[in-house]
């Protein structure tokens, strides 16, 4: 649980760092879903069996415990999971955001929990297209954070599943 376990996110960069192709997930079994509606998205393009198990195996994916919040990130046309080759110094990524809860803060991840950007906003939705150096082969993955809707309760995070770049020279 990303809100609860800090050493949870931890892990997951640990997993990225050691070279492992993973996205991540989140789920609870304390039945209390109104109260923390922590959840894994897939992102596909109908609702049946074959199309959400292709999305969970390309791991476009994020997970998340504010039950409102959409993520679109992408390199190109490429979605979150992918694995993308490129020979550009620079990149751009495309990230989309819309929540009914306030969006505070954006922070793009990269090898040993190197934040490569982040942005502070104070919205319900976020357009961002922000430009990241490629020196090796790497991965970027967006860390989301957003505002309780009621006073006195915690902020919901958010994780995606990373981007991996591979260098062509």
């Amino acid at each position: 649980a990303w809100g609860q376990y800090d050493k949870a996110l931890d892990y997951y960069q640990q997993a990225l760092d050691a070279g492992w192709r993973v996205a991540p997930v989140y789920g609870q079994d304390n039945h209390l879903t109104p109260i923390y509606p922590y959840r894994t998205v897939a992102i596909a393009p109908e609702l049946t069996p074959d199309s959400l198990l292709e999305a969970l195996q390309a791991r476009r994916v994020y997970s998340t415990d504010d039950p409102t919040l959409r993520v679109v990130f992408k390199l190109g046309k490429h979605w979150m999971g992918s694995v993308v080759s490129s020979n550009a110094e620079s990149i751009v990524l495309t990230i989309f955001l819309e929540s009914e809860r306030t969006i505070d803060k954006v922070e793009i991840f990269t090898c040993n929990a190197v934040c490569a950007q982040r942005k502070v906003v104070n919205a319900r939705s976020v357009h961002w297209e922000p430009v990241v150096t490629v020196k090796e082969d790497t991965f970027f993955y967006l860390k989301i954070t957003t505002r309780p809707k009621w006073l006195g309760t915690r902020r919901s995070i958010a994780v995606s599943a990373p981007i991996w770049v591979q260098r062509t020279w």
